[in-house]
Order: C-alpha cells, then sequence, then structure tokens
C-alpha cells in the first residue's frame, strides 16, 4: 500500500493570488505524484475571495496518483471535513497552515487515538513569522492543543 498524504490548505491551483505557498505545493504534487497517494483538501476560492473554475465538493483528478477536492462554503464545517479524513484514513496529514479554522481542527481534537509526531508535518515558517520568537510561553499556549489525533468512528 502506497503511503496515503492529505494536504489541508485554504488554496490550491488554479488558485494564485496566495501566491508562493500555492506553487509550493503545486511542486511539492509534481515531486510526489506516482510515489504516493495524495489527496488535498482546499477551498473553492482565492485568496481574495474570487470563487475558481472548478467543479466543487467532488475529488477531482490531478495526476497519476492525486486528487484535489476544492471544498464550498457549505462544505466547509468541521463535521464534513472530518468525514472526509476518516474516509480518506492518512497515513500523513500535511497542515499547508495552521490558520484556517475549519482545517486546523480536523486531525486534531475529539479522538481518543493519537498518532506520533511523524504522521504530520507544517512549515516553519508559517507559525515563525506570526509570533514572535521571545514569546515561547505563548507559542507553548497555542500549540498545546494541537496534538494530532486520528478517528475511524
Amino acid at each position: 500500500m502506497k503511503t496515503r498524504i492529505l494536504i489541508l490548505y485554504d488554496y490550491f491551483d488554479p488558485a494564485y493570488k496566495a501566491g508562493g505557498p500555492i506553487r509550493s505545493l503545486v511542486n511539492l504534487v509534481k515531486l510526489l505524484d506516482g510515489k504516493v497517494e495524495l489527496h488535498i483538501l482546499s477551498t473553492n476560492q482565492d485568496h481574495d475571495g474570487t470563487v475558481l473554475a472548478v467543479t466543487p465538493d467532488i475529488w477531482l483528478d490531478y495526476g497519476t496518483s492525486t486528487k484535489v477536492k476544492y471544498l464550498s462554503p457549505s462544505k466547509r464545517s468541521y463535521h464534513s471535513i472530518k468525514k472526509e479524513f476518516n474516509d480518506i484514513h492518512p497515513t500523513v496529514v500535511y497542515l499547508n497552515g495552521i490558520f484556517f479554522a475549519a482545517f486546523c481542527g480536523v486531525p486534531f481534537g475529539d479522538s481518543q487515538k493519537s498518532t506520533p509526531d511523524k504522521n504530520r508535518d507544517c512549515p516553519p515558517g508559517d507559525v515563525a513569522n506570526t509570533i514572535p520568537n521571545d514569546k515561547t510561553l505563548e507559542k507553548e499556549h497555542l500549540f498545546s492543543g494541537y496534538k494530532v489525533s486520528f478517528s475511524s468512528s
């Protein structure tokens, strides 16, 4: 069985107005496509709110082993995303950003089981540039609730 990676980020190709993070994800997908099974959950909007010319709320092929689902506003609830998460059963969750509330809450939270830290990843710059280094206690407090949990229920 291939490694199954779930990528969560607000914006994905053809969105472009969020800049570098989208390009980085596209390049990551190009690098990993065919080697692992990739599932990308994103929104159907660009950074400025423009609705993308994509079919929302269904899995679309993006490569040989990559699927993307662009979520419309009605499908961005915690329960909708949690269902997607449980249906995919990812081996690894890649959080490209932690500030979109619907995405950051799903792999965390109400599950009984926890997984090791190796099963999650997040670009270090996502938080490093938003929280000053001298606020170590605030960082610890921010992340104290972010223990990765998975549930098959």
